[in-house]
Order: structure tokens, then C-alpha cells, then sequence
């Protein structure tokens, strides 16, 4: 039974305990989103202590997260707006777009190709020259 041995292990004999010992052998892929938003906690300090001691542990080992995280922090603290562009700009870049919509699309045709140098009419399938 889990728990049952030292540290909250299973015991040694146990099935369980050569379960657990074996699947402390095993990689596991590390979940890209849940990665980035360990990440932005971290920066937002929104973690509790425990996650916190985890991600900063992580980010020891990791020099190219600290650095992300350090930028996150910084242009939190610079007062920029956090938004793509005011709603001004995107306002104004509007309505230099006269019609976004086209009523009509035309669509070219495919040019023909004329059966041999003599004939005008299209090619059909069956012809040989």
C-alpha cells in the first residue's frame, strides 16, 4: 500500500513499491503551456510557496527562462500598455481601409490551349498532336 513505507513510499517487496521505483525511471514530456504559465506566475508572483521553490529551482538550471522571466518583470514595472495598439490607432488604421469586404471576388480563368499550331479550338483529350 502506498505511504506504507520510509518517506511515504511503497515498501521494497511490494508490487507497488517496484511500480513506484520504476516509474521514477521514466522521462515525461513537460507540457509546453503548463511550462509558460509556471513561468508567468513566477514573474507575477502568483505562486504558492511550494510552486514558487519549484520554478525557482527550474530557473537556476535554466538560464534562457530567468532571462524571460526577468524581461516579464521588467516591462510589467515600465507602465507601457499591455495591448497590441490603442484603440485610437486601430481606429484610424480602420478607416484608411475603405471596404474590407469585398462585395465580389472575380476569379481568373485558365488560359486554353489550342489543340495543334492550325486549329483554334481547345485540346481535346484525344488528340494526339
Amino acid at each position: 500500500m502506498p505511504g506504507d513505507g520510509a518517506n511515504g513510499e511503497p515498501p521494497a517487496a511490494s508490487p507497488d513499491g517496484a511500480l513506484w521505483r520504476r516509474s521514477l525511471t521514466i522521462d515525461m514530456a513537460e507540457d509546453e503551456d503548463e511550462h509558460f504559465l509556471d513561468l508567468a506566475g513566477y514573474a507575477d508572483d502568483r505562486l504558492d510557496p511550494d510552486e514558487r521553490d519549484r520554478i525557482a529551482e527550474r530557473l537556476a538550471k535554466d538560464p534562457m527562462a530567468a532571462a524571460d522571466v526577468a524581461a516579464a518583470r521588467a516591462f510589467a514595472g515600465s507602465g507601457l500598455p499591455d495591448e497590441a495598439a490603442p484603440a485610437d490607432v486601430v481606429a484610424r488604421a480602420c478607416a484608411l481601409v475603405a471596404d474590407p469586404r469585398p462585395s465580389s471576388v472575380r476569379l481568373a480563368r485558365p488560359a486554353r490551349t489550342a489543340c495543334c499550331a492550325t486549329c483554334s479550338t481547345p485540346r481535346p483529350p484525344s488528340c494526339a498532336t
